[in-house]
């Protein structure tokens, strides 16, 4: 059974960014504050397998919570798995991102520097080809002094030096042309060292424009890899964007349901405060005892023992004012001690009830039950059925709640079972 703090607050929302080593956050992840969120709450033991075994265990672990409020958290709480998925694939994004544009920029500045290597050569090479020219034209015109000098054996000589690749007939060449003019000679000399340049820078100039045009073909490929990502990147972050609009959604409604159901504990927790008063009374003039044990009413564990509750997506405080213990309908309920009947009906939110003054100032309570087994001003013995478990009153399931009160005042049955 849980009452409702007179204290209670509705914290609101707050939102919070954050950073993860190197990666930005795109988007605000929304908080709401709470001392434990809804996920960790069913997972504080093994999840269960269906909708409803978890709707169960949260209920178990809220106390009474409606089954509407339990399904609107449980829907929350999916919703938020759901959007954690999508921002941890956004920020696994931003890093390939972040990569993809930087392996980009490498391959632009490679591009850039092979571009203006080979406009270098190129320039070079014309440089080369202009000298080689004037050289030829010179050559030229020693040839052609040559002919005039040494008839038209000149000719098959100099082409000898120019375009023989034989050792024996290159010599040949060499010695008359160095015979005839060593002024002339230089010119040929000079314009076979161009020819040789000019043949190694084109080599090198076509080995340049592949290595650019590679590199031109990896750079679009870097481009068209980085824009995928980004397009990725940003369905993504659409789709977190609408899971966080859901997840506002699916607040409200929480709230919604919450507040429906908190006017239901407020109701119970005036009923609490009747019986709290009821008791004081009859017990003013009891001498406390010294000790207390008590049997246990169910064989069933506790699910929800004493205490307050933190709401897990409000963080509305709720006080669980005695422990919820598992059995299934029509389990016989016995009586905890030897004592008198002093409720024995319908009590509002606590549905049918059961109240025994053990005398010394204790006092037990049976809530929901199916069936009443006794009557108000019968003497029970410990160990003597009362009832039968049940779902009466606020409760959404088969189970027992039970109080130890002393003076009225509800406190932990758990030290006396």
């Amino acid at each position: 059974m849980w009452l409702v703090l007179p204290t209670m607050k509705l914290m609101s929302p707050v939102k919070i960014r954050g950073r993860r080593r190197g990666l930005s956050v795109l988007s605000a992840v929304v908080v709401l504050a709470t001392v434990v969120p809804a996920g960790a709450i069913l997972r504080a033991s093994a999840e269960p397998a269906t909708t409803a075994e978890r709707i169960l265990a949260l209920q178990e672990r809220l106390g009474h919570a409606s089954a509407e409020e339990a399904e609107a958290i449980l829907a929350l709480e999916d919703t938020r798995e759901r959007r954690a998925a999508l921002e941890s694939d956004v920020l696994a994004l931003d890093a390939t991102v972040l990569e993809a544009t930087t392996e980009l920029d490498a391959a632009r500045r490679e591009s850039d520097r092979l571009t203006a290597q080979y406009l270098e050569i190129s320039r070079r090479l014309d440089e080369t080809e202009a000298r080689r020219r004037d050289a030829r034209a010179r050559f030229n015109e020693t040839v052609a002094t040559l002919y005039r000098t040494a008839g038209g054996a000149a000719g098959s000589y100099t082409a000898l030096v120019l375009d023989s690749t034989e050792p024996q007939r290159l010599y040949a060449g060499s010695r008359y042309l160095a015979g005839v003019s060593g002024a002339r000679w230089d010119v040929v000399e000079e314009l076979r060292a161009l020819q040789k340049e000019a043949e190694a820078l084109a080599a090198e100039a076509d080995r340049g424009r592949e290595e650019v045009a590679e590199a031109l073909a990896g750079l679009e490929a870097e481009r068209e890899q980085l824009e995928r990502l980004r397009a990725e990147r940003a369905a993504r972050r659409d789709a977190a964007a609408a899971e966080q609009l859901a997840e506002e959604r699916q607040v409200a409604e929480v709230r919604t349901r919450v507040a429906e159901y908190e006017a239901e504990l407020a109701s119970l927790q005036a009923t609490s405060s009747e019986i709290g008063s009821m008791l004081a009374t009859a017990q003013a003039g009891q001498q406390p005892a010294a000790g207390f044990v008590l049997v246990r009413p169910v064989p069933g564990e506790i699910t929800s023992g004493f205490g307050e509750r933190v709401h897990p997506i409000l963080g509305t405080v709720r006080m669980h004012a005695g422990a919820d213990m598992h059995a299934d309908y029509g389990t016989p309920i016995v009586a905890g001690a030897a004592g008198e009947v002093v409720w024995a009906g319908w009590r509002d939110g606590y549905g049918n009830t059961v109240i025994i003054d053990h005398g010394n100032r204790f006092a037990t309570l049976y809530a929901h039950q199916s069936v009443v087994r006794v009557s108000v001003g019968q003497t029970v013995e410990a160990g003597q059925v009362v009832g039968e478990v049940g779902s009466t009153g606020l409760s959404t399931g088969p189970h027992l709640h039970f109080e130890v009160r002393v003076l009225g005042t509800p406190v932990d049955p758990a030290p006396y079972l």
